[in-house]
């Protein structure tokens, strides 16, 4: 198998445990809204995790395919971090928006 084959391989492995610690990122916000505290700090770290992460795929790819530069050399590369970090983080965004707003409509209902 090519080395470009192996190495996006790898980028896409990558992208899914970004997109699962976003999930994980999502988990923590909802179950913790009462403890900013806790929220705070496991938000940190969601955040740190996944950081490190994109640092340690962009790594892997190019030491895999030997390309120094693969957000600029591979438009596969540069579409997949497009999409692993654009994605969740508007999914992200409109299902805590969501939320917010389920969660004033219960508390008007209790109100009237």
């Amino acid at each position: 198998m090519s080395e470009l084959v192996v190495g996006r391989l790898v980028a896409l492995a990558i992208a899914s445990a970004i997109w699962g610690i976003c999930f994980l990122y999502y988990k923590v916000i909802t179950r913790y809204r009462s403890q900013a505290l806790k929220r705070s700090v496991l938000g940190l770290l969601c955040i740190g995790a996944s950081v490190s992460l994109l640092f340690a795929q962009i790594s892997a790819f190019s030491s895999i395919t030997g390309l120094r530069r693969p957000i600029d050399d591979d438009p596969f590369f540069f579409w997949l971090g497009i999409f692993e970090s654009g994605i969740p983080l508007g999914a992200l965004f409109l299902f805590l928006i969501q939320r917010r707003q389920s969660d004033k409509r219960a508390v008007n209902k209790t109100l009237s």
